[in-house]
């Protein structure tokens, strides 16, 4: 297992996709921030609120990121013949298994650590200090550090079963964006205001008449199994953290969101395991 994995630390070194996704996220984060900052200057809009409200949007693409990279990954040990000669020399599937999902695990934990460096930093020095304080501020990075792995052992799962670097790709990056589309549908159900504004002609012009309830507001168990879902799908965490507002559900219960995490990443990991070890290696 050891020899596994100091093996995938040199290929992670190496690989261009590892080198040319941190660079795009570098970029990224320095573009938002700089368009942050203009826009913020064109509309008057006062410099650190806008800071606060974005300080996490650099988690956005972390599960696209994370699907791409271990496709690939993975996918070049599949076509190249890699996992088949590791089994020919006697490695296990099971370590054979687990080192590739630590080592996308790490690489996950490592661009979301220099994106968010990058982010921050730039963010302070142009915006001044945020108001989150240095406990939330905690509990939000232990989130992240947890969604690296619920992503990472999904993807894993895929691409080990899959066998095709295409297959895998295609399926790994559908369900990233899946997952991003279904936190942003439950999102925009969460956020739907309990009442609405209720307007009618008076005098032969339009006003508000009042306010009335609005039949898109969820309530009761209804409320309950979106937050659930929510708060479970790694999409959903991802929406969390990069809208502000969201940010105060998010902080609400930070421990059960890194143990719907953990829990991703161990069904996925075991069944995946256990699938691999029946699988038909050509």
């Amino acid at each position: 297992m050891r020899k596994l994995l100091h093996a995938n630390a040199n290929r992670v070194l190496i690989s261009r996709v590892f080198w040319i996704e941190m660079t795009v996220w570098v970029v990224y984060c320095l573009g938002y921030q700089v368009d942050s900052y203009c826009r913020s200057m064109e509309y008057g809009f006062p410099l650190q609120e806008i800071f606060q409200q974005t300080m996490f949007s650099f988690t956005t693409p972390m599960g696209v990121f994370s699907a791409i990279f271990v496709s690939l990954y993975i996918g070049t040990e599949y076509n190249d013949g890699t996992i088949r000669n590791k089994l020919i020399v006697g490695q296990t599937r099971n370590s054979i298994y687990l080192s590739n999902y630590i080592a996308c695990t790490a690489v996950g934990i490592v661009h979301t650590t220099v994106a968010a460096a990058v982010f921050l930093s730039i963010g302070v020095l142009i915006f001044g200090k945020p108001e989150l304080g240095a406990g939330q501020f905690l509990q939000i990075l232990a989130i992240i550090l947890f969604l690296c792995m619920s992503y990472a052992s999904v993807y894993t799962f895929i691409s080990m079963l899959c066998g095709s670097k295409a297959h895998a790709s295609i399926i790994n990056i559908l369900a990233a964006f899946g997952m991003l589309f279904a936190g942003a549908l439950l999102s925009s159900r969460l956020l739907a205001p309990k009442m609405i504004a209720d307007y009618g002609y008076v005098d032969g012009a339009l006003a508000m008449k009042g306010q009335t309830p609005n039949p898109d507001y969820l309530s009761g168990t209804k409320r309950t199994v979106y937050q659930l879902l929510m708060d479970f799908i790694p999409g959903g965490q991802n929406i969390q953290l990069s809208q502000n507002s969201l940010m105060s559900m998010l902080l609400e219960h930070p421990v059960q969101l890194c143990c719907y995490s953990a829990a991703i990443t161990v069904i996925f990991t075991l069944a995946g395991m256990l699938i691999f070890n029946r699988k038909d290696i050509k």
